[in-house]
This record gives C-alpha cells, structure tokens and sequence, in this order.
C-alpha cells in the first residue's frame, strides 16, 4: 500500500515498469523514485493526469507508467472508454502538456 496521498487512487498502477518502445531509449522508474520526484518537485503527482485523461475520455483508469526518455518524464496514462476504447495519453511529467493521444487495439 502507498501511503503518500499523492499516490492513491482506485485502479491498476503500474508505475515505473517499463513498456518497450521499439527505436527509443526509455528508463525505468521505481515507485520510490516517483516518489521522490513529486517531493522535489521535478514531476507534477499522478493524479493529476489521472483526472485529465479521465476527463477527455470519460470511462475508468487502467494504469500508468512513467518514463524517463529524451530528457523527460513522461507520464502514460491509460484509460477504457464508455464505448470500450482503450485510449493511451501521454504527458510531460513535468509541465503537464498533452503529447500524444493514441487508441490501443
């Protein structure tokens, strides 16, 4: 159980496993190393993008990741839509800019 408020919410989370990307160099991230970057302030809390995408997409949150890749934390947040569509959203961790919205198969 995590006891940081930031890091709570009903769900899956997956943070800080690392799903490949074919061509790009991503990190891997620890939940303790999440953590960590919310207290010093270099990424913004996960419930925050949660809200976001949930928001665009109503439906219910699947799980989360966070990526270090090309010099940012990326957030990848996926939700299942009312009509069942996977969406996947990415975000920069730190500044919250939507970078990329994606429908899974």
């Amino acid at each position: 159980m995590i006891d940081h408020p930031a890091l709570q919410w009903p769900g899956i989370l997956m943070l800080g496993l690392f799903a490949f990307v074919p061509g790009a160099q991503a990190d891997d991230i620890g939940q303790d190393q999440v953590l960590q970057l919310v207290e010093q302030g270099r990424i913004a809390p996960l419930q925050q993008f949660i809200d976001d995408a949930l928001a665009r997409y109503p439906g219910r949150f699947l799980e989360a990741e966070l990526e270090f890749e090309d010099g940012l934390y990326i957030y990848e947040i996926e939700v299942i839509t009312r009509q069942r569509k996977v969406m996947e959203l990415e975000y920069n961790a730190l500044s919250g800019e939507l970078l990329e919205v994606e429908e899974d198969d």
